[in-house]
């Protein structure tokens, strides 16, 4: 085995031992290998981000359903968008659009030190650690702007990822199914399927508008610190064939567990009285 696959398998063995990976259907290098993509860009922490987003404008009952049903719901919701549940969309849409040639290229960059420096921003943006740092950088970067020279950085590395369209896609689809969820329990608010597109039609607009801003402002929230050049050496990457694959392939996999849990948490709303 070569030394690159050992190391994989040591380190995914460490970090999921309850994974048994010998029950998958996928050949074991390769489900270690799209494990190991998986955790080390974030996908599950992205995607909990996107969910939340949601959750929060909703948590509220702003239609005004009753008590009990808005609790019963939201629990629903809670249980089907569980980023963990999700695991096995996202593995199976990975595995959808494995391509060896790229999937070894990535593992290589994500072994890379350079890669490894950013990844750890990454990582801690999501730790307890993490979000109390949040405050002390949004402090430092209002007490110093960043530079135009460093916005242009971050939107370049927002253009490279396709951050925006992917993002925007899936808030719709989870906002598509907390709207269809909301018709079908209301007495007094039932929507048909030209008006629910409408509402998604609106919010879509809403939110490329603004979008990019958002991502602008995360982004040199969770970098700051980070050298240019270091960033933009990780910017490159997602500008050749593999980090396109990697872009692609992480956006579908988003989606279509987006996709996936919105039609099992719809599914079960007969379940509330």
């Amino acid at each position: 085995m070569p030394r690159c696959s050992r190391t994989i398998t040591l380190f995914l063995f460490i970090l999921y031992p309850a994974i048994s990976f010998s029950q998958s259907s996928l050949p074991s290098a390769k489900a270690e290998t799209i494990t190991y993509i998986i955790k080390e860009t974030s996908v599950q922490e992205e995607l909990h981000r996107s969910i939340s987003e949601i959750e929060s404008q909703f948590s509220q009952n702003p239609f005004g359903l009753p008590a009990s049903k808005n609790d019963q719901m939201m629990k629903l919701f809670s249980e089907h968008f569980e980023p963990e549940t999700m695991r096995t969309s996202i593995r199976q849409a990975f595995q959808e659009q494995y391509d060896s040639q790229h999937a070894e290229a990535t593992v290589d960059w994500l072994s890379d030190t350079t890669t490894q420096k950013v990844l750890d921003y990454e990582k801690e943006f999501y730790t307890l650690q993490g979000i109390r740092k949040r405050v002390v950088n949004k402090h430092e970067l209002e007490q110093n702007p960043p530079t135009q020279e460093r916005t242009d950085l971050i939107g370049s590395l927002i253009e490279s990822m396709s951050a925006a369209q992917m993002e925007i896609e899936a808030r719709t689809i989870i906002f598509r199914s907390m709207i269809s969820a909301l018709s079908e329990l209301s007495a007094q608010r039932s929507f048909s399927e030209s008006q629910i597109n409408s509402f998604v039609q609106n919010f879509r607009s809403q939110l490329q508008g603004q979008i990019d801003r958002e991502l602008t402002n995360r982004l040199l929230v969770k970098y700051h610190g980070l050298n240019d050049k270091t960033l933009q050496t990780y910017i490159s990457f997602y500008d050749t064939d593999t980090g396109d694959w990697l872009s692609s392939t992480s956006s579908q996999a988003v989606h279509a567990a987006l996709e996936k849990a919105s039609e099992d948490f719809l599914n079960s709303l007969n379940t509330i009285q």
